[in-house]
């Protein structure tokens, strides 16, 4: 329909093909197309026009003409949405491995093990047992075993 010549041509072939499966670069004239896999396109030859399937065409046709500028917007932002939200991921997980680490540290440490009103020294045993009326000798034992 873009043609007089083409309205009024006889043995036209028609070709078919999905959207995804044209092919347009930028050395192309304009109107030119390519095709990324050739299997996927179906050839149909009309032998003479046929008014009344054009005119359905016709009116099923439908030119739009969108707004890129606010849909790469809208676009950008999902985009930046799904990273915040990335990104709030992994710095909770990288406290929480954060806290999990200091938590291994401390158990490691030797920080709770010199605490001075737990500490005694072996006098301080001895002298307790002694006290309960034992030998040095059955003291130092008991001592010895109480150690394991």
């Amino acid at each position: 329909q873009n043609s007089i010549e083409g309205c009024k041509l006889n043995d036209v072939q028609i070709v078919y093909t999905m959207w995804s499966n044209l092919k347009k670069t930028g050395d192309m004239a304009v109107g030119q197309v390519g095709f990324h896999r050739p299997k996927e396109v179906r050839y149909v030859k009309v032998h003479r026009r046929i008014n009344e399937i054009v005119n359905r065409l016709e009116k099923t046709k439908r030119e739009e003409s969108p707004n890129f500028q606010a849909m790469r917007e809208e676009r950008d932002r999902a985009e930046a949405a799904v990273r915040r939200k990335e990104q709030q991921a992994s710095r909770l997980a990288e406290k929480a491995k954060r806290q999990e680490m200091e938590r291994e540290k401390e158990i490691r440490s030797y920080a709770g093990v010199f605490e001075e009103d737990r500490m005694q020294s072996n006098t301080d045993v001895l002298e307790q047992l002694k006290l309960q009326g034992k030998s040095e000798i059955e003291a130092a034992r008991d001592l010895e075993d109480d150690f394991m």
